[in-house]
């Protein structure tokens, strides 16, 4: 595979330079001069310490400079002298070479070169490095590598401080000249660094699209380089699209703030007696609540007019289908702003009708001030320690005992006894270690049929109900005292039921509301319309006590009407914003071909859950660990020679980069059920199945190398 170099210069050089990227910097401690390095005492008296331990180092020590008598001697001046005669002192060197100090000092720009090395020499890419002192001043540079610990001899909490401040410090450089800003790579040799990105770019104000974490050996590997790059190289210009985007909207609130406070202090006390007087006297709808949806709005308009026309329109023609790949489901701030937008999640619990004086002494005799799109969730009750035990111990008995007695199990034709009483008694022991009191000795309402391994998981993963009201509006208007609207107490109060589930979890029911936070997790909620439930709005309050509800949130007018919509078809259906991609892992087998049959290749969790489905389950997408995987395993079977004919063929495809990357970046189509689909080219090299059983793989990948098996019940 010789031409790996060449064929990815041929396509990700291209590409790059396509998108205009053609100066990246890289900024790490490892290029301080080693005479302007600061050496720690920790490594100062470790070092001194190996020394002293070896009595032909100390000797040599001696020889070399007498003056060193502890630790506080051994300063950069020494090493630096040191390191320019260590030749004549093996003991010494020795000690040096195996030390922590050592070992840092003698490899730090090792493991910089090779991916310098790559970015200059496979992608023709100019690259600039920079010490954490240098100032930033060629703001033509498109793309940073920026190292998460850039002062070595900080240490604690505050490690990553002085990458924050570069971070800070660069895209102030790039905003001072007006310049294109670039995309951030940080970039360390600990394995933790990806898992710390999202504190490290709120720390530093980065935009989320702007910024990447990777670990070094990443970039030192060529093909994980080539992907990464291909992506940088994709996402680069629409990130910059959403960068203009977030920035007018950031400069544009501090200058529509001052002119918002103006004008809602120009209205005069007659104004708010108007709207009330004229517009909803005889609605019965609250003045403030009138006001929060008129300041809102007119803040929504001074906000996003024509003065952010232009940057909405690029972000418009923006197109992110091959500008990354996407692996997790969206963050928990993104299901927060898409909360807010479709609930008010404000309302507070329910209550009288604002005009009403509080003063009913009986909660269930109140008339409630309700509206189309409330939410109530019920309580998550949790069983007690007494409950668990019991319901674990008769699942035990029942699953075990039939178990144990029913089934013959065979091992070296010897049958396994029946447990013994003794036995069983001692599996029930835990029950014994609980002292109840009469208010514990409630068995759980539903028996519990899952194994008994389980049981406990159900338990901390039980989800409160969820109800939401349906009514028209109009029917829950009403004016208090002595208004002319009125709600008749017969009248009914219609909820339809709702389910909460993880995002993760494949759900095609419908009709649904996507990303609502609860306990700081987010769900969906998928609605059952065949379960609506009637209550008087006289005994409303009766009925919401006793089932111990909370009002949570108000499902906004157009998502409200939807869910109606579902319920009484007569309704005019409402044009809704898309909602954004949900995710799912599905389990996947990678199965290779070996004689005409299929063995089954180990895949560690990150490759295993290399695809993600989209939206609908149509979509799928690959992890670039599986990816690697794959190539790993084509290569070794391309390195045994078992393709014969076709090995050249099978070195082409390894060599091909571009095939590779779009095997990462795009959004493939997912089969249907028992069907295969072409990965790579030519198509026996991968193919994808949708649930195949062993007569699939007999009919129609016979001649196939791999094969990626989804599983369906997943």
């Amino acid at each position: 595979m010789t031409n790996s170099a060449t064929n990815a210069e041929n396509h990700v050089t291209t590409l790059l330079a396509k998108h205009g990227i053609t100066n990246v910097g890289i900024i790490d401690d490892d290029y301080i001069p080693l005479e302007q390095l600061e050496i720690s005492s920790y490594n100062a008296e470790n070092l001194w310490a190996a020394i002293q331990n070896e009595d032909t180092a100390f000797s040599e020590l001696e020889s070399f400079d007498d003056s060193v008598v502890g630790f506080e001697q051994i300063t950069i001046t020494f090493i630096c002298k040191f390191l320019s005669q260590r030749n004549k002192y093996p003991a010494l060197d020795k000690i040096w070479r195996e030390s922590e100090l050592g070992i840092w000092i003698d490899q730090r720009t090792a493991l910089l070169d090779p991916i310098k090395n790559h970015l200059e020499k496979n992608f023709n890419l100019k690259v600039q490095t920079f010490t954490p002192g240098d100032e930033i001043n060629d703001t033509s540079i498109n793309i940073f590598f920026l190292d998460w610990h850039l002062n070595p001899s900080t240490t604690g909490v505050d490690i990553v401080e002085p990458a924050v401040r570069k971070a800070k410090e660069i895209f102030t450089a790039y905003e001072a000249r007006q310049a294109t800003k670039p995309l951030v790579v940080l970039m360390s040799s600990r394995p933790g660094v990806v898992e710390e990105k999202d504190d490290f770019r709120k720390r530093s104000g980065l935009l989320g699209g702007m910024f990447y974490a990777v670990h070094k050996q990443d970039l030192r590997d060529l093909f994980k380089l080539t992907m990464n790059l291909q992506m940088y190289a994709l996402s680069l210009p629409v990130g910059h699209h959403m960068q203009d985007f977030v920035d007018s909207v950031c400069k544009k609130i501090d200058e529509v703030k001052s002119i918002f406070t103006e004008h809602i202090k120009e209205l005069t006390l007659n104004d708010y007696a108007f709207i009330q007087s004229l517009c909803l006297q005889e609605e019965g709808e609250p003045l403030g609540s009138y006001m929060f949806w008129l300041f809102s709005s007119y803040f929504s308009y001074l906000l996003f007019d024509k003065g952010l026309k232009d940057t909405r329109d690029k972000l418009n023609v923006a197109d992110f289908t091959h500008a990354i790949p996407i692996h997790t489901p969206p963050s928990i701030r993104l299901a927060e702003i898409y909360q807010h937008a479709l609930f008010d999640t404000e309302v507070g619990t329910v209550s009288p009708h604002p005009k009403i004086p509080n003063k009913v002494s009986d909660p269930d005799s109140i008339e409630p001030y309700l509206s189309l799109g409330d939410v109530f969730l019920g309580q998550t009750t949790q069983p007690t320690p007494l409950e668990q035990a019991i319901t674990i111990g008769e699942e035990l008995e029942e699953s075990l005992f039939e178990t144990t007695n029913n089934l013959a199990v065979i091992e070296n034709k010897q049958e396994i006894p029946p447990i013994t009483e003794t036995e069983k008694s001692q599996l029930f022991s835990i029950s014994e270690q609980v002292t109840p009191t009469d208010n514990e000795l409630v068995k759980p309402n539903k028996p519990l049929t899952e194994s008994p391994s389980l049981l406990s998981k159900n338990y901390e993963e039980s989800l409160p109900k969820l109800y939401m009201i349906i009514n028209n509006e109009c029917d829950l208007t009403f004016t208090p005292n002595k208004g002319k609207r009125k709600i008749d107490s017969e009248q009914a109060i219609l909820l339809i039921e709702g389910e909460l589930q993880p995002v993760s979890s494949k759900e095609n029911r419908g009709p649904r509301t996507e990303l609502f936070t609860h306990e700081n997790q987010a769900y969906r909620i998928i609605w059952e319309p065949k379960k609506v439930r009637s209550i008087h709005y006289g005994s409303f309050m009766k009925w919401y006590n006793e089932a111990n509800l909370d009002r949570k949130a108000r499902l906004r007018l157009p998502f409200a009407l939807e869910i109606q919509r579902s319920f009484a078809a007569d309704l005019t259906r409402v044009g809704l914003p898309v909602a954004p991609p949900i995710y799912r892992q599905a389990n996947i087998k990678l199965l290779l071909q070996n004689g005409g049959n299929f063995e089954e290749v180990h895949l560690d969790d990150a490759e295993s859950a290399g695809i993600i489905s989209i939206r609908d389950g149509s979509k799928f997408m690959l992890t670039l660990s599986l990816v690697e995987k794959i190539r790993n395993v084509l290569s070794n079977r391309y390195e045994e020679g078992k393709e014969g004919k076709r090995n050249p063929v099978l070195a082409n495809v390894l060599n091909d980069f571009q095939q590779w990357g779009n095997l990462w970046i795009s959004q493939h189509n997912l089969p249907s059920a028992g069907k295969l689909q072409s990965l790579l080219n030519p198509d026996w090299v991968l193919m994808l199945g949708n649930g195949l059983t062993d007569e699939d793989k007999e009919k129609k990948a016979k001649q196939k190398i791999l094969i990626i098996n989804i599983d369906p019940t997943n």
